[in-house]
């Protein structure tokens, strides 16, 4: 097992940490895993431990990604992007045995960045569009000038919020390498210990209000202003999706065909992006209403 070998002992660690980092250039999933790899050395072993693995190995990932690719400075990247701010929310977890602690600096740590980028980028539209258009570019060459138009149209809307969608998948793979460390450490220290603290995930009303007010200003109308709140929500909106599974993941394991529907509703997570406004609505609704009491009822009846 991954996490077992990991545990032996520090270069293991450091060995993993890097060799996955240098693989998810070519297969990007495997980014989750490195940061998972960090995340379970720090919960486990304390935030000193946790840091000198990942400065190690942004070490050696400079040195080998200069030898075998030519990328020296992807390590640096890497580890200002992925694993300092791993690392960062395994140590509050570890130390406040808060999920919403560890998740919401994560998201704090997002918008700044998102807030940055719009007060030092002269037009961040533009930019988005720039790079979004050399990107499609092989597309858009494929279509007729009818279809040429309406993808620039639509690439011009987008690249607006670019910078939130960008934010809000960077947080989501942050958070999902967060639970896989956790889970990891369960596993093997304390089996069964993680289902129940994440199947209580939920988040308090105060940043339910704050979310809902960022929503309404974002769609005033107010230029610059109410695009910047539009980008600033999408992290917000990610702890959300992430109460709003965990009330999911809870209802459907009351069924007797759980495995199924559980990994139809992961599956569609990753797949179907359409069906992330419903379940983060139900991680709204549940702040609200606390909908784990109504399915404990069902379950014991």
């Amino acid at each position: 097992m991954l996490s077992a070998y990991v545990m032996k002992g520090r270069f293991q660690a450091i060995a993993v940490a890097t060799v996955l980092a240098l693989l998810s250039l070519a297969l990007p999933p495997l980014t989750v895993l490195s940061s998972a790899v960090v995340a379970l050395v720090t919960l486990r072993k304390g935030r000193a431990e946790g840091f000198i693995v990942i400065a190690i190995a942004a070490i050696a990932g400079v040195i080998l990604g200069g030898l075998s690719a030519g990328i020296p400075l992807y390590a640096v990247t890497y580890f200002l992007i992925q694993w300092l701010p791993i690392w960062f929310a395994a140590v509050i977890l570890r130390e406040t045995g808060s999920t919403l602690n560890a998740l919401g600096f994560l998201a704090l740590i997002g918008m700044l960045a998102i807030v940055l980028f719009y007060l030092f980028a002269g037009s961040p539209a533009a930019e988005w569009t720039a790079i979004l258009e050399t990107v499609a570019e092989p597309v858009i060459e494929m279509g007729s000038e009818v279809d040429q138009a309406v993808l620039l149209e639509n690439l011009e809307i987008v690249s607006h919020y670019m910078s939130g969608i960008v934010v809000m998948s960077s947080l989501a793979s942050l958070a999902l390498a967060l639970f896989l460390g956790r889970w990891w450490q369960a596993n093997l220290y304390n089996p069964g210990g993680f289902g129940p603290e994440f199947l209580t995930f939920r988040m308090p009303k105060n940043i339910a209000v704050l979310t809902l007010a960022v929503i309404v200003f974002s769609l005033l109308g107010l230029g610059f202003l109410s695009e910047l709140a539009g980008n600033i929500v999408m992290p917000l909106l990610v702890l959300f999706l992430i109460a709003g599974v965990s009330v999911l993941h809870l209802l459907l394991s009351a069924s007797k065909s759980k495995r199924f529907l559980l990994m139809g509703m992961y599956l569609m997570l990753f797949i179907i992006p359409h069906v992330l406004p419903p379940i983060i609505f139900v991680g709204f609704a549940d702040t609200w209403l606390d909908l784990r009491k109504y399915i404990r009822v069902e379950n014991n009846s």
